[in-house]
């Protein structure tokens, strides 16, 4: 048997005047961790939602476990097992944690939600993925970093086959994202398919079995990421040399435009930051 959990073929996307992606490949093995990396623009979301059920292709094929399937709908996507952590995260701010991560699955007791039960297995996979957070409380309260893992709670609940996190670390904490990439590698040996999606390449070499990279909507490289450095990365990301982008030149610093004075703010958590900038 193939181990090709997942195989998009020649995917085209067209907005109205946009050519979004052209003719783009992406095969997912079991027990893989594929990186998508790119430039803003490059088409890494837009493949994403392709999968996801959120965009129909132009033109192209999807394959789960070697048969056709067409993904009409966010909900036909978590049918077939496919879950998605987006960037932009989709949370009701007035319930708890708890409560939106076991939103529209709520266990009940005699036709009433069961609150113990809610509790009890939101604990368990937070436990699981070797994190907390604060359960009772609602999200619009939680810092950014807890929101987020709220969201990645959301999708392990389901049980996917097919695991897709973008940009799933940016508001993290160092432990957070250490904690983050033992819970894939642990699901990676249960032979789950997770795609990657990340601008920190640090974090591509750390945990990536495969990379495909785009650049304006096609695939410019894959391969196994052993078989990249970072500086061949980004000279398919960009199609030139890095130091070909930037320029250092020696300017004269200007009067002072901003000025923060010992800011304290507890939702956000931060205590007596100042900062100059000129």
């Amino acid at each position: 048997m193939s181990s090709a959990l997942l195989e998009m073929r020649q995917i085209c996307m067209e907005f109205p005047g946009v050519k979004a992606l052209h003719n783009v490949d992406l095969v997912l093995n079991r027990g893989e961790i594929h990186a998508i990396v790119g430039e803003n623009g490059a088409g890494k979301s837009t493949l994403i939602k392709i999968l996801a059920g959120v965009h129909r292709p132009s033109s192209g094929t999807i394959l789960l476990d070697g048969q056709k399937v067409h993904i009409t709908a966010p909900h036909d996507a978590l049918a077939r097992g496919i879950g998605v952590v987006y960037q932009d995260r989709a949370l009701v701010p007035f319930l708890t944690a708890e409560e939106n991560m076991l939103l529209g699955r709520e266990p009940t007791r005699f036709g009433v939600l069961d609150r113990a039960a809610i509790k009890a297995r939101a604990t368990d996979t937070l436990n699981m993925m070797g994190l907390s957070v604060p359960l009772d409380k609602p999200v619009s309260d939680m810092r950014a970093g807890d929101q987020q893992l709220v969201e990645i709670a959301k999708i392990v609940m389901l049980e996917p086959r097919i695991m897709v996190l973008d940009e799933p670390t940016a508001p993290l904490s160092r432990h957070e994202v250490e904690a983050l990439f033992s819970l894939l590698g642990r699901f990676r040996d249960r032979g789950i398919g997770i795609i990657y999606i990340s601008h920190h390449l640090d974090e591509i070499f750390q945990i990536a079995d495969t990379v495909t990279i785009l650049r304006n909507g096609e695939v410019a490289a894959t391969g196994p990421t052993s078989s990249f450095t970072k500086e061949t990365m980004i000279r398919h990301m960009i199609d030139r040399d890095l130091k070909q982008q930037y320029v250092k030149e020696t300017v004269e610093i200007g009067e002072e435009v901003l000025r923060v004075d010992n800011l304290t703010s507890s939702e956000a958590g931060i205590t007596d930051v100042s900062i100059s900038v000129r």
